[in-house]
C-alpha cells in the first residue's frame, strides 16, 4: 500500500489535507456545551377538600376536572406564570420558552400551527431552558416537560413549573379578594424525574462533520488540481478476460448472470408487495421491514459481482444524473452538519440520522441498477415494468369493485412464520371527502397513480413503436388497464399525472400521438368500463361547487404561508434533511415543501435537478429516433415529468414505492443514453453502420475517377 501511495504522492497530499479539514471542521462543531436534559413530572387537578381519588365522584365531576386541567396546561405557558417559574427557578426572564400541545380528539388541520404560531416556536426553540405541557385527554392531569442544559437544572425547572402555577394563582386570588381554599388544587403526583437525552450527540456531530467535510473537500481539491493540469485519474486498467459461457453472455432474461436477476426480483417486490408493511416478527434495533432487507443482499451480490469477468461484471458509468444525485446527497449532509448544534438542541437531531441512511438506500437503487443492466437489456426490463404496473393496475380496478385488496390479502396469507404484517386494517377506509381507501400494495392510492404514471409512457410509446396489429392492441389493453386503475384510486391526481406524461410524449413525438387519436377514444371507454363511476368521480372533484373549499385542497394552500417562518429562518441549506417532525408541527402533502424546508433553496434546486437530469441525459437518445435506443430514453424522461409532478402533490419520499420506481427508471435511461457499446457477445452479427450515400460526380473532371463509385458492400 505505500508502495501505491508513493506512486500518486498528489493523492496522497489531497487525502492528508482533507483529513485535516474535516478534523478541524468536526472540532469546531462540537466544540462548547453540548449537553441537553429533560425532566417530566405529573400534575393532577382536584377539589380543595376531600381529593376525588378518596370518595366516589360523579361522571360529571371528573369532566369538569378534565377541563380544567387543560385550563391550567394552556395558563402555565403564558407570559406571566412564565416569569413566576423563572423565579421559583433562579432563572433570570426571558430564558424560558413554554408551548403547550393540543390533545384533544380533534381534527388535525384545527391544531397545526400557522405562520404566527410557528415563527413563535421557532424562537422559543433556542432558549436554553424550555417548558412543554401537556393535559391528559381522558384524565384531570396534565404533563410538563422540563429541558436544560443539566439534569439539576431541568429537574429544577419541572418542579419550579408546579410551584410557579401556585404562586401565580394565590396572588390572583389575592389581588381578586377571592378564598384560596374554594380554588382548585394541583397535586404533583411525585418528584420530578429526568435525565440526559443526547449522550451521544457529541459523537454523532463529529461523524457527520468529518464524513462531510472529507468528501467535498477530497472531490473539490481533485477537481481543482485536475482543472490545473496537475492530475489526471488513472486510466482503467482492463480487466483479466473470464471464462464466461454464452449463457453469461447473453442478455436478460436468457443469462446466467445474477445481477440482472437480482435486479428483477427487486422490481418484483416494489411493485407487487407492501414491503413497507412487512417487517421481521422479533426485536431489532430498527424497524427491519422486507426492503431493509432485500436492498441489502442486491447490494451484497452486486458487490460480488464486481470481481466478475468483463462482460458479466458491473459497469459504473458515471453520467448527470450520477452527479445530480451526488449533489443532492452532498446538500442534505451540509443541511444537517450546518444545523447539527440547532437540532441537538431541540432534539431532533436523531431524525436526520435515521433519514440520511434511508436517502443512501435510495440512490444505492439507481447505481445498482445503471451499472448492472447493460443497454441492449433495457427494453426487456421495460417490458417486464409494464407487466407488473399492469398487474397493479388490475388488482386496484378489482379492490375498487369488489373492496378486497388482493395484495395485502395475499401476503397475510403467504408471509412466513419469520415476517409479520404491520399495516393497520381496522379503520373504515374512509376519508375526509368520502372516497375508499384504495391503494393497492402500496400504502397511499397517490402514491400508485405515480408509479402508474411512470409505467404509462412504456405502453405509449410500445404502440407507436408498434407495426404489428396484435401488439398495437396488447399495449392498448395496457394502456386501458393503467388508467383505470388510476382512476380506481378515486385521487385527484390521477387526472394531473397522467396528462403531464402524455404532453411529455406529445413535446417529442407529437405527429405519433396524433394519428393515435382514434386509439385514445376506444382506450377512455375501456378504461371507463373497467372503472365505473371513477373516472366522472375524479373529474366531479375539480367540478364540484367547493372544489377550492375542501380538506384536500384548503389544507394544500394553508401550508404554503405556514412554513414561511421556516423557510426564511433557514433559507440556503434549509433546517437539516429530514428534520421536520410532521406529528409535531404540520403534515405536509408536498415534497417540494418538505425539499424547501429541510433543504433550503439549494437542496430544492437539487432536488429538481434529479428529474432535470434525466432529460438532459436523455434528450440526444431522444432526438436520434433509434428504434432501440429511444423508446427506453422516452420513457425514463417522461417518468422524470411524472416524478417532479406527484412531488408537488404529495411527499412522495416518505414512502417508497413511488421513489424506488423513479430511480430505477432513471437508472434504466442512464444506461440508454450512455454512449459506450456493449461488449458483442461471441457468434453474434456485426453491427449494421450507417454509410454515407456516394455522391455523383461526372465522368472525366479533374481529380475525380471516370467511373462513378460503386455501391458500399453490406
Amino acid at each position: 500500500m505505500l508502495h501505491v501511495l508513493s506512486r500518486h504522492r498528489v493523492l496522497l497530499a489531497v487525502l492528508v489535507t482533507s483529513t485535516l479539514f474535516a478534523a478541524v471542521a468536526a472540532k469546531l462543531n462540537t466544540s462548547g456545551n453540548l449537553q441537553i436534559a429533560a425532566a417530566t413530572t405529573h400534575v393532577m387537578v382536584d377539589v380543595p377538600d376531600v381529593p376525588v381519588v378518596e370518595r366516589l365522584a360523579l361522571t360529571q365531576d371528573l369532566t369538569a376536572l378534565q377541563k380544567r386541567a387543560e385550563l391550567y396546561a394552556r395558563l402555565i405557558v403564558t407570559p406571566p406564570v412564565v416569569d413566576h417559574i423563572a423565579r421559583r427557578a433562579g432563572l433570570p426572564p426571558g430564558k424560558i420558552s413554554a408551548v403547550t400541545r393540543t390533545t384533544a380528539d380533534v381534527p388535525i388541520p384545527l391544531v397545526e400551527p400557522g405562520s404566527e404560531e410557528r415563527a413563535s416556536q421557532i424562537e422559543g426553540s433556542r432558549a436554553p431552558y424550555r417548558l412543554e405541557v401537556q393535559s391528559s385527554p381522558a384524565e384531570p392531569t396534565f404533563t410538563i416537560y422540563a429541558a436544560a442544559p443539566t439534569t439539576a437544572e431541568a429537574l429544577e425547572l419541572a418542579d419550579s413549573a408546579v410551584l410557579g402555577v401556585g404562586d401565580y394563582l394565590r396572588e390572583l386570588a389575592a389581588g381578586q379578594g377571592a378564598s384560596e381554599r374554594r380554588a382548585p388544587v394541583l397535586r404533583q403526583l411525585g418528584a420530578a424525574r429526568g435525565g440526559l437525552t443526547n449522550a451521544k450527540a457529541r459523537i454523532v456531530i463529529a461523524g457527520l462533520t468529518f464524513v462531510t467535510a472529507f468528501a467535498l473537500s477530497f472531490v473539490a481539491l481533485l477537481l481543482a488540481l485536475r482543472g490545473l493540469g496537475l492530475w489526471s485519474p488513472p486510466a482503467p486498467r482492463r480487466a483479466p478476460k473470464g471464462r464466461e459461457s454464452l449463457r453469461a453472455l447473453a442478455d436478460w432474461p436468457r443469462t446466467s448472470r445474477l445481477m440482472p436477476w437480482a435486479v428483477a426480483a427487486l422490481i418484483t417486490m416494489i411493485w407487487l408487495t407492501p414491503f413497507d408493511h412487512i417487517q421481521l416478527a422479533m426485536a431489532t434495533p430498527i424497524d427491519m421491514t422486507l426492503d431493509r432487507i432485500v436492498l441489502p443482499i442486491v447490494a451484497a451480490i452486486w458487490l460480488i459481482s464486481l470481481t466478475a469477468g468483463p462482460a458479466a461484471a458491473p459497469r459504473l458509468r458515471i453520467t448527470l444524473v450520477h452527479v445530480a444525485l451526488g449533489v443532492f446527497l452532498a446538500c442534505a449532509l451540509v443541511s444537517v452538519v450546518l444545523d447539527a448544534r440547532y437540532l441537538n438542541q431541540t432534539g431532533e437531531l436523531m431524525l436526520a440520522v435515521k433519514k440520511l441512511p434511508l436517502l443512501v438506500s435510495y440512490l444505492s437503487v439507481f447505481v445498482i441498477v445503471a451499472s448492472s443492466v447493460r443497454r441492449s437489456e433495457v427494453p426487456a426490463f421495460l417490458k417486464y415494468t409494464l407487466a407488473l404496473s399492469v398487474v397493479l393496475a388490475v388488482g386496484i380496478v378489482v379492490e375498487y369493485r369488489l373492496r378486497m385488496n388482493i395484495f395485502t390479502t395475499l401476503t397475510q396469507q403467504l408471509l412466513p412464520p419469520l415476517f409479520e404484517y404491520t399495516a393497520d386494517t381496522t379503520g373504515d377506509g374512509i376519508d375526509s371527502l368520502g372516497r375508499r381507501w384504495v391503494a393497492g400494495s402500496t400504502a397511499y392510492g397517490v402514491e400508485a397513480v405515480g408509479m402508474m404514471a411512470m409505467a404509462l409512457p412504456i405502453a405509449i410509446v410500445g404502440v407507436i413503436g408498434s407495426s404489428g396489429r396484435g401488439r398495437r392492441i396488447l399495449y392498448g389493453v395496457a394502456i386501458a388497464a393503467l388508467i383505470a386503475g388510476m382512476f380506481a384510486t378515486q385521487r385527484k391526481s390521477a387526472l394531473i399525472v397522467p396528462v403531464t406524461v402524455v404532453a411529455t410524449l406529445a413535446y417529442f413525438r407529437r405527429r405519433e400521438l396524433l394519428s393515435l387519436a382514434p386509439l385514445g377514444l376506444v382506450i377512455g371507454v375501456l378504461a371507463a368500463a373497467a372503472s365505473p363511476g371513477a373516472v366522472l368521480g375524479v373529474v366531479g372533484q375539480f367540478t364540484r361547487a367547493d372544489a377550492s373549499q375542501v380538506a384536500t385542497t384548503s389544507d394544500r394552500t394553508a401550508d404554503y404561508d405556514a412554513v414561511r417562518p421556516d423557510l426564511w429562518t433557514h433559507l440556503i441549506f434549509g433546517r437539516g434533511y429530514g428534520t421536520y417532525n410532521h406529528e409535531t408541527y404540520r403534515i405536509l402533502d408536498s415534497e417540494i415543501l418538505n425539499r424547501v424546508i429541510e433543504g433550503g433553496v439549494l437542496g430544492l434546486a437539487a432536488f429538481l435537478f434529479i428529474g432535470i437530469s434525466v432529460l438532459l441525459v436523455s434528450r440526444r437518445t431522444i432526438a436520434e429516433r433509434d428504434a432501440r435506443w429511444a423508446p427506453g430514453a422516452l420513457c425514463g424522461t417522461a417518468a422524470a415529468v411524472a416524478f417532479i409532478t406527484i412531488a408537488t402533490l404529495f411527499d412522495v419520499t416518505s414512502v417508497p414505492h413511488g421513489t424506488d420506481t423513479f430511480l430505477y427508471m432513471a437508472g434504466l435511461a442512464a444506461v440508454v443514453a450512455t454512449s459506450d457499446e456493449e461488449p458483442r457477445q461471441p457468434g453474434a452479427p456485426a453491427p449494421r453502420r450507417r454509410v454515407p450515400r456516394a455522391r455523383r460526380v461526372r465522368r472525366g473532371s479533374p481529380g475525380h475517377p471516370t467511373r462513378e463509385p460503386s455501391a458500399p458492400s453490406r
